[in-house]
């Protein structure tokens, strides 16, 4: 399917990244490359009834999980019978938008959005599935503030770094998954933006995470406390 004419036209008068390739290994390398070391980005691989493949984006934490699969996932595998289907019909059962710019695709996936990509199709498809905890995450109890958002960290990391990524909606924000722990594993994320942060900062960060051996850590103060006294 081709593009409008006029949207083309502006396109191209503004210079603006499109999608270059059918391939769906090449698109899945393109936008692994753009959200670079987030480890939020989730990938899930599925094959319609006509053995086309499809490849499907979210960042965890911003997106709605129920409406993913009652929405999207399940009639994508139940109900298309030609791959026409997928751009043209109504069987995704939420609002979507047919998308052919790099730049359309980042800022749907910061802003909860699913992302669809099929092979042999040269655009691609923003699912709304936009979904975060809102009532979950109260106010801190321990730090409060007059003025600004009261919004505070729960329990739960998905939840939390997708609060971040509402305030920071940037590809730039990256995140690292790290496990310690010997006996009780316990996922750690780092968090910092790559246009500035320094690399070597970040490093040693990680670097002293990644040395702490215990049976576990329960919480962010032990992991604060083992780091200290590693390097004292």
């Amino acid at each position: 399917m081709s593009l409008d004419m006029n949207k083309l036209e502006r396109i191209m008068n503004e210079n603006i990244e499109t999608i270059q390739t059918n391939n769906l290994q090449e698109l899945k390398c393109t936008l692994v490359k753009k959200f670079d070391i987030c480890a939020d980005l989730i990938e899930h691989s599925l094959q319609l009834k006509t053995k086309t493949n499809v490849l499907l984006y979210y960042l965890e934490g911003l997106t709605d999980g129920v409406a993913l699969k009652g929405s999207v996932v399940t009639p994508l595998l139940q109900e298309v019978n030609e791959d026409m289907q997928v751009f043209n019909s109504n069987i995704i059962t939420t609002h979507t938008k047919i998308v052919y710019t790099w730049n359309e695709i980042k800022e749907g996936l910061l802003a909860g959005q699913c992302v669809l990509f099929m092979e042999g199709e040269q655009r691609s498809l923003l699912i709304n599935t936009k979904g975060w905890a809102e009532r979950a995450i109260q106010e801190p109890i321990s730090e409060v503030t007059i003025k600004g958002s009261h919004d505070g960290f729960i329990e739960n990391a998905t939840k939390n770094i997708g609060l971040i990524r509402r305030y920071i909606p940037s590809a730039e924000l990256k995140i690292k998954k790290l496990k310690i722990g010997e006996r009780a594993t316990t996922l750690v994320y780092l968090l910092y933006l790559g246009d500035v942060a320094n690399e070597d900062v970040v490093h040693e960060v990680k670097t002293r995470i990644c040395k702490i051996k215990t049976d576990t850590v329960l919480s962010i103060g032990d992991l604060d406390s083992l780091s200290t006294v590693l390097y004292k």
